[in-house]
Formats: structure tokens, sequence, C-alpha cells
């Protein structure tokens, strides 16, 4: 097995780090590796593909050999941007995509910002667990007042969105977007919000989108008496990949939970 070629580009002052195979006159293929992995998990793949594609497998921020963010920074929104300089720096065109996981997800995301790059896409586990899960997983223990707190970043506000279940049975609150600074300048909005005990598929509607913004996260806790026992009890927290800032697959203002 020939070894590939080792390649570094810039993101976000990241100094990452990508393997390369192939021909460089080949149409390009790209494969985006899963959580806790690294670019050469795809040397069996990229070894037969290499004679019909120029492959390139990039060591994900935090992985293999490509620098750890200061911070913390490991958002999807993060890794997404990671792979537009990857493609912009390398000058890529007609990009096949196979990804798998996390990569998966990344790919999935990327793929609904800028399909006009994207010729073919195969994702492998890349949705998320499948819909009875998800479904079994959102269940609001007892009828009450819960507190929802979204993390949201905005570079000057003035979006709204709301807060509903996925049948359109109910819309449990509108919220406004403050101006945080920036796309990566994430604050916590806190909204108390009366919810029936059961099953709920939880959704998100954009209303305005202002100056743009993100929201990366969601959770959910019950709101109790100290008396009884800690003020606040998470029951679940969402993360999810949501941009309104672009045309993004949620662009007809949905974001499902």
């Amino acid at each position: 097995m020939e070894a590939p070629s080792s390649h570094i580009y810039f993101s976000q002052r990241l100094r990452l780090n990508y393997a390369a195979w192939g021909n460089p006159d080949a149409p390009p293929l790209l494969l985006i590796h899963g959580g806790r992995d690294h670019c050469r998990c795809w040397d069996w793949v990229a070894e037969d593909l290499r004679r019909d594609y120029r492959v390139l497998a990039p060591d994900l921020r935090g992985h293999g050999d490509s620098q750890w963010a200061p911070g913390g920074s490991y958002y999807l929104v993060d890794f997404v941007y990671d792979v537009v300089q990857l493609v912009r720096q390398t000058r890529l065109t007609g990009l096949t995509i196979i990804a798998h996981s996390l990569g998966g997800s990344i790919a999935l995301l990327y793929a609904g910002l800028f399909p006009d790059t994207v010729r073919k896409l195969v994702v492998i586990e890349g949705l998320g667990p499948p819909p009875k899960m998800v479904k079994e997983r959102i269940n609001i223990p007892v009828t009450g007042t819960y507190k929802i707190t979204f993390r949201i970043a905005s570079p000057g506000g003035g979006g709204t969105f709301s807060l509903k279940e996925a049948n359109g049975a109910a819309t449990y609150d509108v919220i406004s977007v403050p101006d945080t600074g920036g796309f990566q300048q994430w604050v916590n909005v806190e909204r108390a919000v009366p919810l029936n005990a059961g099953n709920h598929a939880f959704m998100i509607k954009i209303i305005e989108r202002g100056q743009g913004f993100n929201i990366n996260w969601f959770k959910i806790g019950i709101i109790v008496p100290r008396s009884e026992r800690a003020a606040y009890l998470l029951i679940e927290c969402f993360g999810f990949p949501f941009l309104s800032r672009v045309p993004n697959p949620c662009d007809e203002g949905f974001a499902y939970i």
C-alpha cells in the first residue's frame, strides 16, 4: 500500500492536516472521518479509489495531526467552516464526498450550504439516532413549568424564532435574538415555558433572520422548589446544526430536534 502525502492548510488560525492520494488531475473525492478518529482510517478506501479520484482526507480539528482549538471550539459549524477552507484553498470543484458518523453530519450540512460544489454525497451513519429513539428520548415527565436554555450567537441580533411542536399543535414561545457580538460569540438565553407531560417532538422555526444568528443547542430542565431538590433539574439537552445567516438545509425555516 502506497502511503499518502501529508499537507497543511489553515482555518481560523488553526494548523490543520490532510492526507492526499492519487492523480491531482482526477475528479476530487473528499473523505471525512468520524469523532475520535483520524484521516488515516480511510487508507484502505483511498487505496481502492485513488486510481479514479484525487483523494483528500482531512484530520478534523482536534483529531490526528491537526491542531487543537483554543477554548475548545468544536461545534459542528466550526468543522463545516474548516471543510469550506480546505475546499477553497485546494480549489476543489465537483466534489464527491464520503463521510462517516460526525463526518456525515458535517458533510450533510456542508452540502446543504454549498450544493453547487457537491456532485455526489455518501453518508454512513451520519443522520443521528432513528426517529423512534428520538421520540422516546424527548419525554416530559410531569406537567409543569420548564426552563429552556438556548445557546445563541449573532453579530447584530434582531432575529426571532419560535419553539413549536413539529405537528403544529402548539407554539410555546417566541424568542428574540440578542446581539452577542459575532457568529461565534455564544450566550445562553433562558425562558420559562409550561409543558404538558408526555412525549414531544420539538421544532425551531425562524420568524425573522435579522442580522443572522446561529443556534448551537438547547436544553430543557424542570423548575422545582428548592425545598424538594435542586432548583434546576436537567431533563434533556439537544445539540443541532442550525445556521440562519446563509441559505442552508433549514432555509424553509425549520430545524427538527
